[in-house]
């Protein structure tokens, strides 16, 4: 959640100052359900921006984006908790979960080569074990 939110926040503060005093309110609804599961309200300015949040599992969050002082903020207020992450912090969690990821992708490789040795009955007993995940 946190990661898209950050993505986002990054995405919108490169627009343009044209979408200054911009606010865009979202409702994630489920079908056949008029109760909105998780409301979102984005206010752009020139170089700023702001989320709230409102997600059944966590509760309130806001989250908040300086593009002069390069820094995000995110919020929970009904926890009284914030983190404050600055540009550099950003680009190295990006790093990190690129490394993550490249690591799952050649395990995954290791796993369906090892896979492909297994006689036919074992192998199908493996994928349908892995099937759920």
């Amino acid at each position: 959640m946190k990661v898209l939110i950050l993505s986002m926040a990054v995405a919108v503060c490169l627009a343009p100052a044209a979408l200054a005093g911009t606010v865009i309110k979202q409702q994630e609804l489920t079908p056949g359900n008029a109760t909105a599961r998780q409301t979102v309200t984005i206010y752009l300015d020139a170089d700023k921006l702001r989320v709230e949040g409102n997600n059944p599992s966590s509760g309130q969050y806001v989250v908040i984006f300086d593009k002069a002082k390069q820094v995000m903020w995110f919020a929970e207020p009904s926890k009284g908790t914030y983190l404050e992450l600055t540009a550099a912090q950003v680009q190295a969690m990006g790093a990190q979960m690129q490394g993550a990821m490249s690591q799952m992708q050649e395990a995954m490789k290791q796993m369906e080569a090892e896979m492909a040795n297994l006689p036919p009955q074992q192998r199908a007993m493996m994928e349908q074990m892995m099937k759920g995940r």
